[in-house]
């Protein structure tokens, strides 16, 4: 950032220092003025607050599936790989992507945390979803959240979101790295023909 000649703002707590910093480092263009940077941010990240919020305390398996109805989603529609462990989940899912795209597969993968950019959790065919595409979809789950009346975690936003994206590209196989894990973890409500257990 300091090689680009710009001074990170001193009121930003940590989790808008880390979107500036990806702001920066995408190219996009903020003022240092305090007054503008909030406004400049949520036009250049429209989603990153949606998606940047605790989980919910109290939210039940059965209502993030109500999620995912609402959605159109159903339990059965995709073939999906599920990777779970402590160490090694996201070489895992590499490995497995790179096998099922080299046998022609049409392969949609989720992981998480992002090493730079939110968009690294949404891959299909090995290419990380677009920030437009990306909002597209985003606004859709916001929008059948709000006709729930519910709310949501960020974690389980972006899974209902990559869920959505994949059955609109038609992917013959979902691999999909778990969060916190246990129960209640929303990746467990796509039901897995296979899972990988790592170290």
């Amino acid at each position: 950032i300091k090689r680009r000649g710009v001074v990170l703002p001193p009121f930003l707590g940590y989790n808008a220092r880390r979107k500036f910093y990806d702001a920066v480092m995408m190219g996009v263009v903020l003022p240092q003025q305090n007054g503008k940077w909030e406004r400049i941010m949520a036009k250049a990240f429209p989603f990153a607050e949606y998606f940047d919020t605790p989980a919910v305390k109290g939210r039940t398996f059965a209502q993030f599936r109500k999620l995912l109805a609402a959605l159109g989603i159903g339990e059965r529609d995709f073939r999906t790989i599920h990777v779970a462990g402590t160490n090694g989940k996201g070489s895992t899912c590499a490995y497995l992507e790179s096998i099922l795209l080299e046998g022609g597969l049409e392969v949609g993968c989720f992981t998480s945390p992002a090493l730079r950019y939110p968009n690294e959790r949404f891959r299909f065919d090995g290419e990380r979803i677009d920030d437009e595409t990306l909002a597209r979809f985003a606004n859709k789950t916001a929008e059948a959240e709000k006709a729930l009346s519910a709310s949501f975690g960020g974690f389980d936003r972006m899974y209902a979101t990559a869920l959505l994206y994949f059955q609109a590209r038609d992917a013959a196989w979902t691999i999909v790295e778990t969060g916190i894990g246990g129960r209640p973890d929303p990746t467990n409500a796509t039901p897995a023909e296979t899972r990988a257990p790592t170290s």
